[in-house]
């Protein structure tokens, strides 16, 4: 069985209109009856979890594929190393000598160099403050350089608090960026005060660098310097464009007098730009880059998005920030909507004609720098061609979401509502990309987006829209600063205090799976199992189940990590409870795992059923999931479900690896002559329907080889 919506009561035999893909377009009123369907009793969870196996996995390569895309880690990777891995408290290494004398060698000192000076020589703690780009970090660097005669420390991270003051060095100056404190605003003066009278002590000298709209303690605001008077641009660019071989004053002039050059240094907005137009027009001169593309490396992600030519560049530039690495026709069916949706934004009363996406390819695609090459793509009817698209800029994606947020508020509404349309769509890489945007964005703002979005997707009928507001906070819930928020949040959307309206507990469930549980297992199951898996009279009941049931899979992950084993620790523990809740969610997630496809190992290149993977991994794990498969095959409303799970997994048993820990499987489960009697049948019942297969001929002689205690 597959139905547009899992949440929805799963059938034996479906009919045609409910099969996979063909209901996405029924009427809404229509889809709305459908999501409001209640299963009727535990085994429809046990059903939809066995049957949309392979649907639920390729929902987990689709989250994986987004979070990459965005710069985060996938689930494969937190569920080998057991959970996200902690970055230090902060990282300290000197900066070396090469570094200073390039520093030396290209410093332009900005009017007011001396007061910064005169101010660490007094304070030996100075803040700098500056608009981004304008050099601050250089300027640092180099007056810490001169006053601590080339003993330099570079510290990244952390907080005051993380700093041990007796590791400080005599006479070295230190420069630290990216000081976690000062973006959340929770400085505390006492700490800085510790440290100002530890470097004094040790005649050393620290230059913290302030981030943009970060604050520093009122009471300490004579450490505080900001850099007003900014170095000359020409100056800076002269400096970096000089070559490493002798070029005429002619070429050079003749490079600085192309009217496009002109344009560019003209509208140079600080030092940062300078330095890196100069380099990129260096390598002109060098013949190793031509104009144009100097030009292109050297412009900032804002200024090169204001320049685009054509406002289809444009629209194609902002889709490809959430669709990158999708089907060329994926993205221009986005860029298309994102289009008319800022022409109907520029025209409410709708006075003009919407002007349609009718731009050729390559000009596009040549004047957003992408690329279209063939790729392909990872369903759950296995891997299919496509032509994808890709950004060649580094670092795209969060790239274009920052410039869109920061430097083009005007889009901020109309890009969240192009994104809610797109998480309804029936494509998952599509819908997963579109929340993870969602939450990037919300690192810059996340109460605003918790208001105006998330809220409202979490609250909603449409099972999409829930599973997109858990996808969103992934972002959030791997930001250090956001983390504890993220995890508050989900424990108020999971508790009593949102029995009023249930939805927000089936958005908290989708959330502890595979979006923000799987960047801490333990936390996840622990807030499962407390707040969770209570039983409440109501239509949602098995929905809210249903939905766990997948969460708990997709923290399961490919099975070959220490996680793995966690989880089915977890789950026998609930098996083992009187309670309906957890012993049924036990069973249905147990027969969703069993059945799931074979994925490609983190650490190998094996392709193996998840559920085989976790028994070759530890030992242990074969008890474990032998008991909860018969504690599926002993209910009586799993029993046959049971015995489907186990004629999927030998269907996706492949390789003669996976054929022997499938065996080992079958051995461990009869504990009594009835379940090895009923298990001999089937495995004869299943040869005769499917001769070819030979793992199946297989089973019977293995399980009339097979002891049992009684």
């Amino acid at each position: 069985m597959s139905t547009d919506d899992p949440d929805a009561k799963p059938q034996a035999e479906p009919a045609s209109k409910d099969k996979a893909g063909q209901g996405e377009d029924r009427p809404a009123a229509e889809q709305r009856e459908t999501a409001e369907k209640e299963p009727h009793a535990a085994n429809a969870i046990a059903e939809d979890a066995l049957t949309n196996a392979a649907e639920f996995a390729a929902e987990s390569r689709a989250l994986d594929a987004a979070s990459a895309i965005f710069g985060l880690q996938t689930n494969q990777q937190i569920n080998f190393h057991g959970s996200v891995r902690p970055a230090a408290p902060y990282r300290s290494s000197g900066i070396s000598a090469e570094t200073l004398a390039r520093v030396r060698r290209y410093f332009v000192c900005p009017g007011d160099y001396p007061d910064l000076r005169d101010r660490l020589l007094d304070a030996n703690l100075v803040v700098v403050c500056g608009r981004p780009g304008s050099g601050r970090q250089h300027i640092a660097t180099h007056v810490l350089d001169a006053l601590c005669d080339g003993q330099v420390n570079h510290l990244t991270g952390g907080g005051l608090a993380d700093l041990d003051v007796d590791e400080l060095a005599d006479d070295t100056g230190y420069l630290w960026t990216d000081l976690a404190e000062l973006a959340a605003g929770a400085v505390e003066a006492a700490e800085a005060e510790r440290l100002i009278e530890a470097l004094r002590e040790r005649r050393a000298h620290m230059v913290v660098i302030l981030p943009e709209g970060a604050r520093w303690p009122l009471e300490l605001n004579r450490h505080r310097h900001s850099l007003d008077s900014p170095a000359d641009l020409s100056e800076v660019l002269g400096l970096y464009l000089r070559p490493e071989i002798e070029a005429s004053s002619v070429a050079v002039a003749e490079l600085l007098g192309l009217p496009e050059v002109v344009e560019a240094v003209t509208s140079l907005a600080g030092a940062g730009q300078a330095a890196g137009l100069g380099t990129a027009l260096k390598n002109v001169l060098l013949g190793r880059s031509s104009v144009t593309a100097a030009l292109q490396e050297a412009q900032g992600a804002a200024d090169w998005f204001a320049k685009l030519p054509h406002r289809e560049d444009r629209a194609f530039a902002l889709a490809l920030a959430a669709l990158d690495g999708l089907s060329f026709p994926t993205v221009v069916a986005g860029a298309r909507r994102l289009d008319e949706l800022i022409q109907q934004a520029e025209d409410p009363k709708g006075q003009s004609c919407i002007r349609t996406l009718d731009r050729p390819a390559r000009p596009m695609l040549a004047a957003v720098d992408a690329t279209r090459s063939p790729s392909r793509l990872a369903t759950e009817y296995g891997e299919v061609p496509i032509y994808a698209v890709a950004s060649n800029r580094q670092g795209f994606p969060r790239e274009m979401l920052k410039v869109l947020w920061f430097d083009f508020p005007y889009l901020q509404e109309i890009y969240l509502g192009w994104l809610t349309e797109l998480v309804g769509k029936s494509d998952p890489y599509v819908r997963d990309r579109a929340a993870i945007a969602v939450g990037v964005l919300a690192e810059y703002d996340f109460d605003f987006i918790r208001s105006r979005i998330l809220h409202g997707w979490a609250a909603s009928d449409d099972h999409r829209s829930r599973r997109a507001a858990g996808i969103a906070l992934r972002a959030p819930a791997l930001h250090p600063e956001l983390t504890s928020i993220v995890w508050e949040l989900l424990e108020k959307w999971a508790g009593p205090e949102a029995s009023a309206d249930p939805r927000f507990r089936m958005t908290a469930a989708v959330a502890l799976g595979g979006s923000v549980g799987a960047t801490h297992c333990d936390r996840a199951l622990e807030v499962i199992t407390r707040r969770l898996l209570d039983w409440t009279p109501g239509r949602y009941q098995y929905r809210l189940w249903n939905a766990i049931m997948r969460a708990v899979g997709d923290l399961f992950g490919d099975g070959g990590s220490a996680q793995s084993a966690r989880v089915l620790e977890r789950m026998t523990s609930w098996a083992d409870v009187k309670e309906v809740g957890p012993s049924n969610v036990a069973m249905a997630a147990t027969l969703g795992i069993i059945g799931r496809p074979p994925v490609g190992g983190y650490h190998d290149d094996s392709r193996l059923a998840p559920v085989l993977r976790a028994i070759a991994t530890d030992p242990k794990n074969l008890e474990r999931v032998a008991s909860l498969w018969r504690t599926s095959f002993n209910h009586n409303q799993t029993a046959q479900l049971a015995i489907d799970a186990l004629l999927q997994l030998a269907r996706n048993a492949g390789t003669s690896d996976g054929e022997e820990l499938l065996f080992r499987l079958v051995r461990a489960l009869p504990e009594t002559e009835r379940e090895r009697r009923t298990l001999r049948y089937w495995a004869r019942q299943w040869s005769s329907d499917e001769p070819d297969l030979a793992v199946l001929r297989s089973l019977s002689d293995v399980l009339n080889a097979t002891e049992v205690a009684r």
